[in-house]
């Protein structure tokens, strides 16, 4: 009885040391930690499984991001977030570095494990500007402050840490290019329609940045923060229609990129929506019933055909899956193994 007595306080000393305070968000319907304590406990977990301290300084590498989720159970939502959705935002160390010397103390070797993940918050509602601005700020400013440095112990860390985990649309709404084209440069659709050369001509050059982003809100806000939009400003504007939710220059520049995966699926998805409509004989763009009428039938059926066509003759080249089952879902877990 002694020996579990025993068993027990250790394991409720280990569970403490290795939970952050959980808090009430205060912005929204959920729980949020503090970017701090999701790092120094994850790091301290790290020097425990490594079985020696950290030295006198160290720089950490990590990335972060977030997303939603409709797809969970309704339950005990109310209010304006009585929705199918959660969102989600987390921080993933990938290395430790020695400050002084420059040697690797820890790398990730599964980044995209969801092991590996720390939340920041979870929220109850959809993926919008009214949902997640607030916290999405507080994160970006409590990050900000520990770039600069702060202390694990005696360590001294210094956090290096970039907005990677988001897709297009979080994109948009995290830099406030909402009405954009194109995340990385200024070109209207029109000039994104009509280049197909490889002269220096026909080249679209990436030319927006973080502080070009902040300097073009600083001179198109009003009084109460929001951007006047006019009808054809888009040369001014550069598609932004609000102001950004992270707002520091490095920040911003991480946020402009776009993932070839996400590029590549959809436009395979357009691609196809193209061969049904040609092939069902609907010269309309639309998926509608309401827009389509009589021919959505033949639409339909066009699509039931195709797909499986396109699916037999159809493939993306991948990694190889690593069958010791380590490893995020999408590169080395149960996706990849599937495909």
């Amino acid at each position: 009885k002694q020996w579990y007595q025993r068993r027990v306080r250790a394991m409720r000393k280990w569970q403490k040391k290795v939970t952050p305070e959980i808090m009430h968000d205060t912005c929204q319907t959920g729980v949020r930690v503090t970017y701090k304590e999701a790092l120094t406990t994850t790091l301290d977990s790290i020097a425990t499984s490594l079985s020696k301290p950290w030295p006198a300084s160290i720089t950490v590498e990590a990335k972060e991001g977030g997303d939603s989720s409709g797809n969970h159970a309704l339950y005990h939502q109310f209010a304006n977030v009585k929705t199918h959705n959660i969102f989600i935002y987390m921080v993933s160390i990938l290395r430790v570095v020695d400050s002084s010397s420059g040697d690797v103390l820890y790398k990730n070797e599964s980044p995209n494990s969801h092991d590996t993940m720390r939340p920041i918050f979870i929220i109850l509602g959809k993926e919008d500007e009214v949902t997640i601005r607030k916290d999405i700020e507080k994160v970006t400013k409590e990050k900000i402050k520990l770039m600069t440095g702060f202390n694990v112990g005696d360590t001294a860390v210094k956090l290096c840490s970039k907005n990677t985990m988001i897709d297009g649309k979080f994109r948009a709404s995290c830099t406030g290019l909402g009405g954009a084209y194109c995340l990385l440069c200024h070109c209207t659709r029109a000039q994104g329609c009509g280049k197909h050369g490889t002269s220096p001509d026909d080249i679209i050059w990436i030319t927006r940045s973080g502080e070009d982003i902040l300097k073009t809100y600083e001179l198109l806000k009003q009084p109460n923060g929001d951007v006047e939009v006019r009808s054809k400003d888009y040369l001014v504007r550069g598609g932004l229609t609000k102001k950004s939710m992270v707002f520091d220059k490095d920040s911003l520049d991480s946020l402009i990129s776009i993932s070839t995966l996400h590029v590549g699926l959809r436009t395979l998805d357009f691609i196809l929506k193209l061969m049904y409509h040609l092939e069902s004989g609907t010269h309309q763009l639309s998926e509608s019933s309401i827009n389509l009428g009589v021919s959505i039938a033949a639409y339909t059926l066009a699509r039931k055909n195709l797909i499986g066509l396109v699916a037999d003759g159809a493939y993306m080249v991948i990694d190889l899956a690593d069958f010791c089952g380590k490893g995020g879902n999408s590169n080395k877990g149960d996706t990849i193994h599937r495909l």
